[in-house]
């Protein structure tokens, strides 16, 4: 599926009006002149871009820990002491 942009639809908007945190549009058929509205929420610049930080510090660290805990692992083995290494590694670094 193709990406949709403002440009694309920009002539099939009939109107717009953003009230507060959401966006009434009124599209238009250019060809057979039916209408149809539609209401969308709008976010905040910061807060897309706070979201995506988090999100981006979280699988970092996720894919940290994996590699340490995986190194303990390799380190010390399956057994009783790698196992122990590898759960003390994982939640001293959550």
């Amino acid at each position: 599926m193709s990406e949709v942009s403002h440009t694309t639809i920009e002539s099939l908007i009939a109107s717009s009006d953003v009230k507060g945190n959401k966006i009434d549009v009124l599209f238009r058929c250019p060809v057979t002149g039916v209408e149809a509205s539609s209401t969308a929420p709008l976010k905040k610049l910061g807060d897309m871009k706070s979201k995506m930080t988090r999100s981006v510090k979280k699988n970092v660290w996720s894919g940290l820990r994996r590699s340490a805990t995986r190194a303990v692992s390799d380190t010390l083995g399956k057994g009783m002491a790698g196992k122990i290494a590898k759960d003390l590694t994982s939640t001293g670094l959550k």
